[in-house]
């Protein structure tokens, strides 16, 4: 909307992916519900100028280029939403597609200049232009669970931290629990055990910041579990490639995670329960089926709710999504995802030529459409340009 040096500027269809950056993190999104949620978030500063609904924005970046055509995220001055009587669908060679309003401005080029293009002006065949590869960002190292997870404490009120023995703390608590009923004879059995409930942390984020106090040697557990996560969880090879065969072959359950392999996929059998075990301490159980398939089930609330509401991988083949945080971690881990991905759910061929260097194919199949939005953003972060059927 407004923008300069190109034609009036309204929308892309409500359904349309698009690639974002908030708050540090990469994300994609539908930009209708994108833009419905901050109009909600903000509605006393809507603006209104004829159909259009507007706010102002100063936290988010969209891909762009710049005066030397160079591609980067910059700000997002104020999202928009409106009616519209018509779109259009734009189909390029490649196999993308997008639906936008006939007023939409789209680039193409002319005499070797970029040149903008309402979109009921252009013809078939034309040239035009969309960004080749997607900037990255600054590398996510480690998730912050703790944080995380306190978030969600009021949620699932049986998270807690485990060997937590600051005397500050407890002195702290003892301390509230004379003037608020719902600490009334708990302070001291959390002390014997050691422990600390997260819907606490949740409860009186205004009066304790647990970073202040000892946390050293923590972890967080579930009551009646077993399983444990760390305070900061590491993003290494192991876990991206873990990360990668769920989204593949993964189902979340509200009680355990499931992983579905041929029984000849050894290899990734093995990898997933030691990879499992070895950070999150967690147990799981064998299944062979009769159509030769092998299920490993991690019987884990934790790891349920770390995929689900944490790492938001979604729960079965219709609702997957690639996590967000593997947009934002470097390109050896992005390539430790995606190829993990590809040997569950994808393929690679690789065509010899005689003194060329050999031509490589890959693919991803996905049965959600915004899973295969998700990969074709990824791609373009690994610079591979991509085609999509």
């Amino acid at each position: 909307k407004r923008r300069t040096g190109a034609p009036m500027t309204y929308s892309v269809d409500y359904a349309e992916p698009i690639v974002i950056k908030q708050d540090g993190k990469i994300k994609v999104a539908k930009i209708g519900q994108f833009v419905d949620d901050i109009l909600a978030e903000n509605n006393t500063f809507i603006r209104k100028e004829g159909i259009i609904e507007y706010v102002p924005v100063t936290d988010i970046e969209c891909v762009s280029f710049d005066n030397d055509y160079n591609i980067k995220f910059k700000k997002v001055s104020e999202v928009s939403r409106h009616p519209a009587e018509e779109v259009y669908e734009i189909s390029l060679e490649t196999g993308k597609r997008v639906k936008v309003t006939g007023n939409h401005s789209v680039f193409t080029v002319e005499s070797n200049e970029i040149k903008s293009l309402k979109v009921d002006e252009i013809k078939e065949g034309q040239f035009l232009i969309a960004p080749k590869e997607i900037p990255l960002t600054e590398e996510i190292k480690e998730i912050n669970l703790l944080d995380e997870l306190i978030i969600l404490g009021k949620k699932y009120q049986l998270l807690y931290l485990r060997d937590f023995n600051d005397e500050n703390l407890f002195k702290k608590l003892k301390s509230l629990e004379k003037n608020n009923e719902i600490l009334k004879g708990k302070v001291k059995n959390w002390i014997r055990h050691k422990t600390l409930p997260l819907w606490v942390l949740n409860e009186f984020s205004r009066e304790i910041n647990i970073h202040n106090y000892n946390i050293n040697n923590c972890r967080i557990g579930i009551y009646s579990g077993r399983s444990s996560l760390p305070v900061n969880m590491t993003l290494d090879k192991d876990f991206m490639r873990v990360l990668g065969l769920f989204v593949a072959e993964g189902t979340v359950r509200e009680e355990h995670l499931i992983f579905s392999f041929g029984s000849h996929e050894k290899e990734y059998i093995n990898e997933v329960t030691k990879t499992l075990t070895k950070i999150f301490d967690t147990t799981y159980s064998l299944f062979e089926k009769e159509t030769s398939a092998v299920q490993i089930q991690v019987n884990s609330k934790l790891l349920s709710v770390l995929f689900s509401d944490i790492l938001k991988t979604g729960s079965n083949a219709k609702t997957k999504r690639i996590p967000e945080i593997v947009y934002s971690t470097n390109l050896s881990l992005k390539k430790e995802f995606l190829w993990a991905y590809i040997q569950g759910d994808g393929s690679r061929v690789i065509t010899e030529n005689q003194g060329f260097r050999p031509q490589v194919c890959i693919s991803t199949n996905a049965v959600s459409e915004h899973l295969t939005n998700d990969f074709l953003a990824l791609y373009a972060q690994l610079r591979i340009h991509p085609n999509y059927q």
